[in-house]
């Protein structure tokens, strides 16, 4: 019988590239060919890959975004965002700097 943590690492990291980043991937194809519907997609994968990075740090520590249960302070979409950037890319010189607009990321309205 195999290891239970291993099993679902396994099928999140599935899920996560099966339908976040093989679909992002196959619109950014579309996108940079620059006909078509999907040509105009930009908006739409950057909305899918930036909840990638909080769904990374949601699944890491068990906890969910939404909700902080000690404080009940709601919406922790932006600390989930960047510490889950720093786990994914943990060596890069940008870690240091992540930052986003929220008011504009539909993905946190």
């Amino acid at each position: 019988m195999g290891n239970a943590l291993d099993e679902r690492i396994q099928r999140f990291e599935y899920h996560m590239n099966v339908h976040v980043l093989c679909i992002a991937e196959e619109l950014a194809r579309q996108f940079a060919g620059g006909a078509g519907p999907l040509s105009h997609s930009g908006f739409f994968i950057l909305s899918g890959i930036a909840s990638y990075f909080e769904t990374v740090y949601q699944f890491i520590t068990g906890e969910n975004s939404e909700r902080d249960p000690t404080t009940k302070r709601q919406d922790r979409s932006k600390q989930f965002f960047r510490q889950g950037f720093r786990l994914v890319y943990a060596s890069s010189p940008l870690r240091a700097c992540v930052r986003i607009n929220w008011s504009n990321c539909p993905c946190v309205k």
